[in-house]
């Protein structure tokens, strides 16, 4: 929805009936209410705070808005507010909140924390904070009290207060706080008393509902009787009679530029900047509606609280609007001319218009107009305004229109462009060529006189005298009596010109249908495209605003280009200055699709604003006031989730172990267009890129591991009007007990305790085996051994004959002492090793193959490799056993003994070449089944190869500990 304000023009003699009143287009009206998220209807107050949330203080609760989402506080979820009717705010030096109420007193938010703040009255009607960051607070009854660094104060009947019902309270510039009462007007504080204002007559009437300082010493009072402005010279009452809606003043907000936004009880009315007597009020907002509450953000939006009706936002834009709502006689508008005296003329697709004074006439083909759709406007040094059609050609002359016709010569067809040359000679360009009228008659030009085409849709004179003619296929200019064309380059997308344009330095622009953008600087021809950064590659019509910005229309909306921005793309330079930018719909244009293919397709008029036609309408922009770069929102984390519960907001978020889900909410804090704005986010340390968000302001994050992160949330202005704004929070997700460093720390010291633990105990264990081992085989040699010794020496000491007996137990006392030797060598700890288990087999094979020729080869086998026990108690039997079974067995006359390591395996093979036998014929004894139990013991096989008269191979393989 639109709100309209009326617009003051320049007076000349138009004369058309019926003529309407100019109503412009310059603020955007949008409404909220409680199906929109607002607590209530009826706003009572309403604050901006300096981290840009906007506070609605409601009849049931408060709420803050962001622009697209409402918090409510109320009695539901906030007991700090003793009651839900919230009658005034405040924000103090700090930042902090402070909310007053209608019964329960007043309230304050700090860093997301609510309290209630003791008062003796419980009626609070206004909130105010004073320069010294003192906060001030009225009663209803109670008079009027002040907080100061943690003290509280009182102004009462006592301290000179003439009435304790207060309704409004206004730091003045002496530094004195206005009190405004309900029976006994004005009054101020200064130091510990009150006094009266020394105003004499010049006094508001009581009550005074409402305070409002103004620039240069002027204040304004909202009363019941009307709106009093106050200057130092005096004073005046503005009543409805001065244009105000209702006298009955509610509520006040100074625009920053000298002048109040007025609510009354039945509609907003914005008081301008002047002096009283002269100044006066534009345009009713909200008509017949009460506004309770006004306030003007840090972006110019106006925002008004309403008795039952919502909160209303009202938009200025950069661009007003003029459409068919307004009195257009037609929607589209083709073109647009300025005249000498200050009419803005306006061709349209239904007929001719023309803004004058405070009134829009309109004119069609019944009052002399060639023909209803308006291609072309042009003003002559004599004053006249030549108007061309899609069938001829029509003149204003003299207050009255007047068509020309056929039969004095004038051209039927479309009419694109006019010009006037220096003899007065009228050029016009035509769909049928160009035709110039002048004393000496009509002459017509084509494709035949050198011109690229017969449809001309540009005319544009250059300081140096020569005329240049766009056409449908190119560029051409008349000099010297003759028409040339202009070389286009090969790779120019498009040849249709649009418009011309000569700037103050005499270089040429040229709009084309669909070529981009052209340039004749010193005869050079520039071009720039989409490629190079140019919005779009049909340009309507290209105007000047006298900043060396140029201003062009395309079918996207209205552009901003800097002269610098495109020298530099031109020369292939990265730009020093910012690129184009955009104003459309959401910045008052009636439609971002501009209207050309007549001229001309804009203008700039001496005010220097500049006119844009639409296909809905007209839009007009100050480029002196449309802002160059607008002021980034602030990016601010709102909310944090950890499994659908809040959590703190700061510097640093602090996630509980173990959630799921996080879930961080952030906004842009503006309000002029919150839904075109575009979000991105990160989490630092958890994903590598960017998610782009769109317009979504919520992240979403499942199962977060334990650490330390960041949040970034950035916007950006789809048009490019500011840079990239962030803002970051750390944030650390706490891990369990268990999965913390100092745990698991903790765990692996007491494993690696418990390990040295057990392995020091194995070591004294091991120990304490070798000793007792080394004790056992040393009383074994020393006792036992030395017993059998004796034994044998005293069997050979016998004479003979020596009794059978006596030498049997000689024998088993020598075998004994055999088998013992073997048994203190294997428990002896100090032969573990591999190399010692080698010095005795080869030992062992000196000893049993005496007499037969053998060879001992040992390969790679590790000799400091410890073998245990139960190797060496199985391998040094098997070897025995097997040599001993190839000396009794195979009578041979060689024995191959090979001891190899393998992929940590051992493999001992003793090959001879005695008689051999047949495997298959034999039958397996207790010997062999005595190999591959210990073989099975050491965890190996045992295998025998053999054939009758080629000897035998036992191959034993067993694994390396």
């Amino acid at each position: 929805m639109w709100v309209v304000v009326l617009v003051v023009g320049v007076t000349a003699a138009v004369k058309a009936a019926p003529p309407r009143p100019v109503v412009w287009q310059t603020h955007r009206e949008r409404r909220w209410d409680t199906q929109d998220g607002l607590p209530d209807n009826t706003i009572n107050t309403i604050l901006q705070t300096r981290d840009g949330y906007l506070w609605l203080g409601t009849d049931r609760g408060l709420a803050r808005f962001d622009g697209v989402d409402f918090e409510v506080f109320d009695a539901w979820n906030t007991g700090a507010l003793h009651s839900e009717r919230i009658s005034a705010l405040a924000e103090d030096a700090d930042g902090g909140l402070w909310i007053g109420t209608k019964g329960g007193g007043l309230s304050r938010l700090v860093e997301g924390r609510f309290s209630h703040v003791g008062l003796s009255s419980q009626f609070i009607t206004a909130l105010c904070g004073d320069r010294e960051g003192r906060v001030w607070a009225a009663t209803a009854g109670g008079g009027v009290f002040v907080f100061d660094e943690g003290e509280v104060r009182s102004y009462t009947a006592s301290s000179g207060l003439p009435d304790l019902f207060v309704l409004s309270l206004m730091e003045g510039t002496e530094g004195a706080m206005w009190v405004g009462m309900r029976d006994a007007g004005l009054a101020r504080i200064v130091g510990d008393r009150c006094e009266p204002l020394p105003l004499g007559e010049s006094a508001p009437p009581a009550p005074v509902r409402v305070l409002c300082a103004g620039p240069e010493g002027r204040w304004w009072a909202g009363t019941a009787a009307g709106l009093w402005v106050g200057e130092a010279a005096g004073g005046r009452l503005f009543t409805q009679q001065d244009g105000l809606p209702d006298d009955q003043v509610q509520a006040l907000a100074p625009d920053g530029a000298g002048g109040v936004w007025i609510g009354t009880r039945r509609g907003a009315v914005h008081w301008r900047a002047g002096g009283a007597e002269s100044a006066g009020t534009a345009g009713i907002w909200l008509a017949g509606e009460s506004v309770t509450a006004a306030c003007l953000d840090r972006e110019g939006n106006v925002w008004l609280g309403t008795e039952g009706a919502g909160l209303v936002q009202l938009a200025r834009m950069p661009v007003a609007s003029l459409t068919a709502r307004q009195g257009l006689s037609h929607e589209t508008v083709q073109c647009v001319l300025e005249d000498r005296t200050g009419r803005v003329w306006l061709g349209t697709a239904g007929g001719l218009n023309c803004l004058s004074n405070r009134w829009l006439y309109a004119w069609g083909p019944a009052d002399g107009l060639a023909q209803e759709i308006v291609t072309a406007l042009f003003e002559d040094r004599r004053g006249r305004v030549w108007i061309g059609t899609q069938g001829g050609v029509s003149r204003w002359e003299e207050g009255r229109l007047v068509r020309c016709p056929a039969s004095e010569g004038w051209p039927q067809s479309s009419v694109w462009a006019f010009l006037e040359d220096e003899e007065g000679g009228l050029w016009m360009g035509t769909s049928e060529g160009l035709w110039r009228r002048g004393p000496e008659g009509t002459a017509r030009y084509g494709v035949d006189d050198g011109l690229p085409s017969n449809d001309i849709r540009a005319l544009a004179r250059a300081p140096d005298g020569r005329m240049w003619i766009g056409t449908a296929h190119g560029l051409a200019y008349l000099e010297s009596g003759r028409f040339r064309g202009l070389p286009m380059p090969e790779a120019l997308l498009a040849r249709i010109i649009l418009c011309l344009h000569v700037d103050g330095s005499g270089d040429l622009w040229c709009g084309t249908l669909g070529g981009g953008l052209l340039r004749v600087h010193h005869g050079r021809l520039d071009a720039l495209s989409v490629r190079d950064g140019l919005p779009d590659n049909t340009i309507l019509q290209v105007l000047e605003d006298g900043r060396n910005r140029l201003w062009l229309t395309t079918r996207r909306g209205l552009f901003r280009v800097a002269k610098a921005w495109f020298e530099q793309r031109v020369r292939g330079q990265k730009p020093t200055v910012p690129g184009p930018q955009r104003y459309g719909e959401a910045d008052g244009l009636p439609s971002d699709q501009c209207r050309g293919f007549a001229q001309p397709a804009g203008w700039r008029s001496r005010d220097g604003r500049l006119w844009v036609p639409t296909l809905r309408g007209v839009g007009v922009i100050d480029p002196d006031e449309a802002p160059v770069e607008e002021t980034p929102p602030p990016v601010v984390i709102k909310q944090v989730l950890a499994d659908n519960e809040l959590l703190p907001v700061g510097p640093v978020i602090r996630v509980g172990p173990g959630r799921e889900r996080l879930e961080f909410r952030f906004v842009a804090l503006s309000f002029r267009a919150p839904e075109r704005l575009r979000f991105r986010y990160r989490l630092e340390g958890f994903e590598a890129d960017w998610t782009d968000a769109g317009t979504r302001r919520v992240a979403y994050y499942t199962r977060v591991p334990p650490g330390t992160y960041r949040f970034r949330a950035a916007v950006t202005h789809p048009d490019g009007r500011w840079p990239e704004q962030e803002t970051t929070a750390a944030v650390v997700v706490l891990p369990y007990f268990w999965e913390t460093a100092w745990f698991r720390f903790g765990v692996v010291g007491l494993l690696a305790l418990t390990v040295l633990s057990v392995h020091r105990w194995r070591v004294a264990r091991v120990r304490s085996l070798e000793r007792l081992r080394l004790r056992i085989a040393r009383d074994l040699h020393d006792e036992v051994g030395s017993n059998l010794s004796s034994i044998v020496l005293l069997s050979r000491m016998a004479p003979p004959p020596v009794p059978e007996e006596l030498a049997d137990i000689r024998r088993v006392a020598e075998e004994t002492i055999e088998a013992l030797r073997d048994l203190v060598w294997l428990i002896n700890p100090e032969h573990d090793r591999m190399g010692h288990v080698i010095a005795r087999m080869e030992e062992t094979a000196r000893t049993m193959l005496r007499g037969v020729e053998y060879a001992f080869h040992c390969e790679g086998v590790p000799r400091e490799q410890p073998l245990s026990l139960a190797c060496r108690q199985n391998l040094l039997p098997v070897f025995k056993e097997i040599l001993h079974n190839a000396i009794r067995h195979g009578r041979p006359r060689r024995v191959e003994i090979r001891l190899a390591a393998r992929n940590r395996r051992l493999e001992l093979s003793v090959r001879d070449d005695g008689v051999g036998f047949d495997p298959a014929t034999a039958r397996p004894g207790d010997g062999l089944r005595n190999f591959q139990r210990r073989a099975a013991e050491m965890g190996g096989t045992i295998d025998v190869e053999s054939a009758p008269g080629r000897g035998t191979t036992v191959t034993l393989r067993f694994p390396l500990p």
